[in-house]
């Protein structure tokens, strides 16, 4: 497997070895040596190597925290990362698109969490009581405290475009949306229900329901766009292109 950079490249061999090239200020320069690596992620200028024995190795332009082990997984943003832990605390470092640090949090907030989900700032944590946290650049729905207003619960998953994020509960209901409204970080009238499957392009959301239609909204447009020759179409999954 390849992964990239900015404008470097690193390359995963089936040895578990890891091989780099490109920009050394991004990446193309480290790893030299390293084994036992069990998946990489990448920022814009930095790669992180998550090894067999749930360590982790980083390269590139921004250092992870000294000594941090026992990762289960980590997400990554434009210039900055949040791991989970398999204790299911969570750590992120890096900084903002802005250059600004990202921001001290407090170790309690960072306990009990079942998920990550990021977008190019913010990083949202699903906890294992359904609640949710977001943390990051505020015009990316980012909160200093970590908590979104108005408070939601009973969550299963969350997607997310380049600086939104939207979620989704048990019922299959979206009961908010945060981030920039010109990428899709609000809730549309009408609200959004009977969510089979969702995905987020770079500005919209996606959703499609049970009975094959889709409803999309974004680009800080208010309301809900339904394409009008969808009306009589069965969709069975969306796909975004790139």
């Amino acid at each position: 497997t390849i992964y990239a950079s900015r404008s470097a490249f690193c390359a995963l061999r089936h040895d578990k070895a890891v091989f780099c090239w490109g920009d050394k200020t991004t990446g193309g320069g480290g790893a030299a040596g390293l084994t036992n690596v069990k998946e990489i992620f990448t920022s814009s200028s930095t790669f992180i190597a998550l090894k067999e024995d749930s360590s982790i190795i980083a390269w590139g332009r921004e250092p992870a925290p000294t000594q941090l082990k026992d990762v289960k997984t980590i997400k990554s943003m434009q210039c900055a990362f949040c791991a989970l832990k398999n204790d299911n605390t969570v750590v992120m470092w890096g900084v903002f698109p802005s250059s600004k640090p990202f921001p001290a949090i407090s170790d309690n907030l960072l306990t009990n969490s079942k998920a990550l989900f990021t977008n190019s700032a913010a990083c949202a944590i699903l906890k294992n009581d359904g609640t949710v946290l977001s943390f990051g650049d505020p015009d990316s729905g980012g909160f200093p405290s970590g908590a979104i207003s108005p408070t939601i619960s009973n969550v299963k998953t969350i997607y997310s475009t380049s600086s939104a994020f939207c979620a989704v509960q048990n019922d299959a209901s979206v009961p908010g949306c945060w981030g920039s409204r010109n990428t899709g970080g609000f809730l549309p009238v009408g609200g959004v229900s009977d969510v089979v499957d969702m995905i987020g392009t770079n500005d919209k959301f996606i959703a499609r329901h049970s009975d094959g239609t889709v409803t999309m909204w974004g680009t800080n447009k208010q309301e809900v766009w339904r394409p009008s020759n969808f009306t009589n179409t069965q969709f069975i999954s969306i796909t975004v292109g790139k």
